[in-house]
C-alpha cells in the first residue's frame, strides 16, 4: 500500500501542526501505510497515529500487545470493510508504538451515529468503515484523552455506497 502512505504527505504539507491522526483499522494496511509515509516525510514530527478499530474485530488491540496470531474466535462486528480476523500490516502496530498512539474500540452502533453524524451535519456520505475513524475520535473527546484545541485529522476512508445497507440505517 505504497500508494497510501501518501496520505501522510499531503497531511505534512497541508497541516504540519496535527498532534493526531485517527485512522479505521482492519487489517492494518492503511495505518502502517501512513505511518511509513509520515516516516518519509523530513524535517517533521509526525502526530500520534490512533487506530480505531470496531471491539467486534480487535485485530490492532491484540498486536500491540504481542497477539499478532489471527483472532481465535469469529469475527462479530457487522462494519463491512473492517471485518479481518488477521492483522496484515504490522506496521500498524509500529505506527501505534512509535507515534505514540493508541488503539480505540468503538462498538457498531458508534460507527452508524457517526456515518449519520457526517451525512446529516456535512453532507458527507461514508461507509461505516471509514465513520469507525471519526467514532473513535468522539470517543476520545468524550473521555478527555484529546482536547478540542488539538489539531486533528479523521481518515474518513471509502464511500457510503460501498456499503448500502447503510442507507436503510
Amino acid at each position: 500500500m505504497v500508494g497510501a502512505e501518501t496520505i501522510a504527505f499531503e497531511l505534512a504539507e497541508q497541516h504540519p501542526d496535527l498532534t493526531a491522526v485517527y485512522v479505521p483499522v482492519g487489517g492494518g494496511g492503511l495505518l502502517g501505510s501512513i505511518w511509513r509515509g509520515y516516516r518519509r516525510v523530513p524535517l517533521i514530527s509526525p502526530p500520534v497515529l490512533v487506530g480505531v478499530q470496531p471491539a467486534g474485530c480487535p485485530t490492532l488491540s491484540r498486536g500491540v500487545t504481542g497477539e499478532l496470531e489471527p483472532l481465535p474466535g469469529p469475527v462479530t462486528t457487522t462494519i463491512s470493510g473492517l471485518q479481518v480476523p488477521v492483522l496484515f500490516d504490522y506496521g500498524a502496530v509500529d505506527a501505534v508504538e512509535d507515534s505514540g498512539g493508541r488503539v480505540v474500540e468503538v462498538d457498531d452502533a458508534q460507527a452508524w451515529d457517526a456515518q449519520r453524524l457526517l451525512a446529516q451535519e456535512e453532507g458527507l456520505f461514508v461507509e461505516p468503515a471509514g465513520a469507525t475513524a471519526l467514532a473513535g475520535y468522539r470517543t476520545d473527546l468524550a473521555a478527555g484523552r484529546i482536547s478540542p484545541d488539538d489539531e486533528v485529522a479523521v481518515i474518513l476512508s471509502g464511500a457510503g455506497h460501498k456499503d448500502l445497507d447503510a442507507v436503510d440505517r
